[in-house]
């Protein structure tokens, strides 16, 4: 089982630990915190990290089609075939 400092969550070997109020440290130093409450464990470098395994990505759920009621009527409609509005 892995352990962490409590102080920065670097992750500590059991020969190098430094035990203070029943807490683990990685440092003498770290050890004189007034931390509250454990830093979240550290990762060392990539190489020790495990291949991702990323689960699939979630799409958002398609939104149903919104019904349409047709052609919108506008207030000037189209010019006959042939003829250019605003001229004779």
């Amino acid at each position: 089982m892995a352990i962490y400092c409590f102080e920065c969550g670097v992750e500590v070997s059991e020969s190098q630990k430094v035990v203070r109020n029943g807490r683990v440290y990685c440092s003498q130093a770290h050890s004189t915190s007034p931390r509250q409450k454990p830093a979240p464990p550290r990762v060392k470098s990539a190489t020790q990290l495990a291949p991702a395994q990323n689960p699939p990505s979630q799409a958002p759920a398609a939104q149903p089609a919104q019904p349409t009621a047709g052609p919108k009527a506008t207030a000037n409609p189209p010019a006959a075939p042939g003829k250019v509005p605003g001229k004779a």
